[in-house]
């Protein structure tokens, strides 16, 4: 895709990434065997924490696939999102904020309640979207 990329652009370096170049699968102690859905995640830490160097001196926070590796991508996707959300260019942010407010103010079962909706919420859209 990368170098369709290029093609496009009319770089180049677009016959090299798409025909020259070799491609290697590097083991990560973090690598995930069935998580296709937070590749993003993924992402954007990888280009949070990588310096440079070679990969067995990289350290870039995740535990080995567990319930642990799950839990630092949730919170990770949580604050993602929030620097989304809430950045400068969102031309939404002051919606976003407002709706923030609101949510603070509601008791802890009808946070509970809304959660689970916005849960099937979201499924009924992947669905609908066909993924």
């Amino acid at each position: 895709m990368f170098g369709r990329y290029l093609q496009d652009i009319k770089h180049f370096m677009a016959f090299s990434v798409m025909y020259e170049m070799e491609f290697v699968d590097q083991y990560m102690t973090w690598k995930t065997r069935g998580n296709s859905n937070d590749c993003g995640i993924f992402l954007m830490r990888h280009m949070e924490t990588y310096k440079g160097g070679p990969l067995a001196q990289w350290k870039c926070g995740f535990k080995m696939e567990s319930v642990e590796q799950i839990l630092q991508l949730r919170n990770l996707r949580r604050r993602y999102s929030m620097k989304i959300l809430l950045s400068e260019v969102n031309l939404m942010k002051n919606e976003v904020q407002q709706l923030l407010v609101e949510s603070q103010k509601l008791s802890a079962n009808d946070s509970r309640v809304m959660y689970h909706e916005g849960i099937i919420n979201i499924a009924a859209r992947l669905t609908a979207f066909g993924t």
